[in-house]
């Protein structure tokens, strides 16, 4: 039962890692669609409204 227990939990943080990842990359990349995009659409004034 123990090492049912510790194969789920390492299951479990195997998963929050790739999630946190996942959302890293997504973070990052929107960073710099932004940046490159920002002269050309001024999307840059548009999220500094908000």
């Amino acid at each position: 039962m123990a090492s049912q227990v510790s194969i789920s939990g390492w299951l479990l943080l195997g998963l929050i890692l790739l999630m946190l990842a996942l959302i890293g990359a997504v973070i990052y990349l929107s960073l710099r669609l932004r940046k490159s995009a920002a002269g050309s659409l001024g999307m840059e004034s548009r999220y500094q409204e908000m």
